[in-house]
């Protein structure tokens, strides 16, 4: 039996904590792993008793390089972070969730873009990640970049929506932020109300981290970035497995991101008429067998004058868009029905269920089948830890 220290800051980040808890305990459960966990809250951490519990192994959010007992070790970062020659990291990809969430923002017609965080703090690594990575995706689109770093982090809540609000005011509208994470979001959609703007179609908001439950009771529901930490957990487990039996070669971890579209941005505000017109008509039609041609003549204008639209102000194609459309489609549909995945890819556009298979697999790296019982198990977790 080998004991395993699974190190966390509970009271700092709970909900992310048990997620990855729940990855672990998939993990040692599907392989039968002879582990005895023990949780360690990080805040009330003591290295001198730590080091007396003789551990094998340990997984957790720790300091960069830091391996209190110095075991075969997994660190779970919130940034980027190199290996050690004990211990592994799986570092957080900030830069595509950001990328992700600006994108989304630029499809929806948003040009006048704005992250939102917390006060700038060196220990903060992760946010700097994020502000540096909307810079460069602000560059990328040729926008500029707006960065609202208003009042402190434990501003009593009056203070904090003042501030937010002040800041909100410098902003031409249409806007879309991106918030630095959920809880920022919800800040952020208040302040909005509070200067009695509209959500969407004034300020469009974008969160990271997909909190269920933040995303849900916002009015209206937030879109978030989904960063699956129940797949971290799990391969933090395996890479663990692999130390501990001394393979040379640990599997690398590949992230998996997902942008989860709720009433917070589902608007179009583009101000080229022809191309709002395709952008409304693809989503009107997305299950219907739609061509370029459909939609240029939809939008009054010519095949290539829409292909020239849609690559000089959206960055994309229209059959890209097309698809974009169908996948969002289909993922509804897998998650809200029991429709068979033929019938499934027939109403969401595809020509058939192997195409349907290819298309959501390469968009969210699984199978239609996987997808769902995935966002089914999500829906019926039980809140508390395994």
């Amino acid at each position: 039996m080998k004991n395993i220290a699974l190190i966390f800051a509970f009271q700092e980040n709970s909900l992310f904590a048990r997620k990855l808890i729940r990855g672990i305990t998939a993990y040692r459960k599907e392989h039968r792993m002879p582990w005895q966990t023990h949780l360690v809250d990080w805040p009330s951490f003591d290295p001198k008793i730590f080091k007396r519990q003789q551990y094998d192994g340990i997984i957790g959010i720790l300091p960069p390089g830091y391996n209190p007992a110095g075991v075969p070790c997994i660190h779970i970062a919130g940034h980027r972070i190199g290996n050690g020659s004990d211990s592994y990291c799986i570092g957080q990809d900030n830069e595509s969730m950001v990328r992700m969430a600006v994108e989304h923002l630029w499809r929806k017609g948003y040009r006048r873009l704005a992250l939102c965080g917390y006060p700038r703090s060196s220990t903060l690594l992760w946010q700097e990640e994020r502000i540096e990575a909307f810079r460069q995706v602000c560059a990328d689109y040729g926008a500029v970049p707006d960065l609202l770093f208003p009042g402190r982090r434990a501003e009593p809540a009056e203070k904090k929506y003042l501030f937010l609000e002040q800041a909100l005011k410098s902003l031409a509208v249409p806007a879309g932020i991106v918030a630095i994470n959920d809880f920022r979001a919800l800040d952020v959609m208040e302040a909005v109300k509070r200067a009695r703007l509209r959500i969407p179609e004034q300020i469009a908001v974008a969160g990271i981290d997909n909190d269920e439950m933040l995303c849900s009771i916002s009015t209206p529901p937030l879109t978030s970035i989904e960063h699956f930490p129940e797949k971290k957990g799990y391969h933090a487990a395996g890479m663990l497995d692999a130390l501990l039996r001394g393979e040379r070669e640990i599997p690398s971890f590949v992230p998996s991101l997902q942008l989860v579209e709720r009433g917070s941005t589902h608007t179009l505000v583009h101000e080229n008429q022809p191309l709002r017109i395709a952008m409304e008509y693809i989503q009107h039609n997305a299950g219907s067998m739609l061509r370029t041609e459909d939609v240029a003549q939809a939008s009054g204008v010519s095949r290539a004058a829409i292909e020239r639209i849609f690559r000089t102000d959206l960055r994309s194609s229209v059959n890209r868009e097309i698809t974009a459309a169908r996948v969002s489609l289909a993922k509804r549909r897998l998650s809200e029905t029991d429709t068979p995945l033929k019938e499934i890819a027939v109403q969401c556009g595809f020509r058939n269920v192997h195409y349907f298979t290819t298309v959501l697999k390469k968009c969210t790296g699984l199978s239609p089948g996987a997808y769902r019982a995935a966002i089914r198990k999500n829906l019926n977790q039980d809140p508390d830890m395994p």
